[in-house]
């Protein structure tokens, strides 16, 4: 496993917004577990690949829904690769109710990061829009564009980085109802430019994510 490449810091990203760390009360035994819908199986074998685990298919039920959901999910149990990432990039149990910052990533994988979590805890999608200039109730597309998050710090610490990048007035929102923050935007121009970002030498990603973007692009 290599811990100074784009691949490693895309699939840190990916932790950091759809992961979870469990410690052990009695032993102290670390493990992360990243999971998903059954749709994105092969997204996780590539995870599991790139940490040499095995996946694993899971059926939930959920009460509010009535209805059993198939996932799966990869789970790291090495306590050497457990021991990496927390202590050098600060994951912690529970992290959507505590207030941590982006981590100490460096500069040139940056945005590997963001993409990262973005494909865990980000949508992209196509918004109808009536155009009211030159050409009136004419409809056309926008991307739409939004990463989110239980906490706001991260949150923030990201939009100063796509705000830069993009050009935009990026604003972060919040939920109360559902204790989410998050950024988000609409608009082809700005959501190239972020899509121009994320995927600049990008050799791991979620498919379907940037299949949405490339539609209008």
């Amino acid at each position: 496993m290599d811990t100074n490449g784009q691949e490693f810091f895309y699939w840190l990203g990916f932790i950091y917004a759809d992961g979870c760390l469990t410690i052990c009360k009695k032993t102290g035994k670390k493990r992360i577990t990243v999971s998903s819908s059954i749709k994105d199986k092969n997204h996780i074998l590539k995870f599991c690949k790139f940490f040499n685990i095995n996946i694993n298919e899971t059926n939930t039920y959920l009460k509010k829904t009535q209805k059993w959901y198939k996932g799966c999910c990869g789970k790291i149990n090495t306590k050497k690769v457990c021991n990496f990432i927390v202590d050098n990039y600060g994951l912690v149990q529970r992290k959507s109710s505590v207030n941590t910052p982006l981590p100490n990533i460096p500069q040139n994988y940056i945005h590997h990061f963001i993409r990262g979590y973005f494909d865990g805890d980000g949508h992209v999608g196509i918004k109808p829009t009536i155009s009211n200039y030159k050409r009136p109730n004419r409809i056309y597309n926008q991307l739409r564009f939004a990463i989110y998050n239980g906490t706001p710090t991260i949150i923030e610490d990201m939009a100063v980085i796509l705000r830069q990048i993009s050009g935009a007035k990026l604003k972060t929102h919040r939920r109360q109802d559902y204790n989410v923050n998050y950024i988000a935007c609409v608009g082809n121009n700005v959501c190239t430019k972020l899509y121009n970002y994320l995927y600049k030498d990008a050799t791991v990603y979620l498919e379907r994510k940037k299949k949405i973007f490339e539609t209008i692009i």
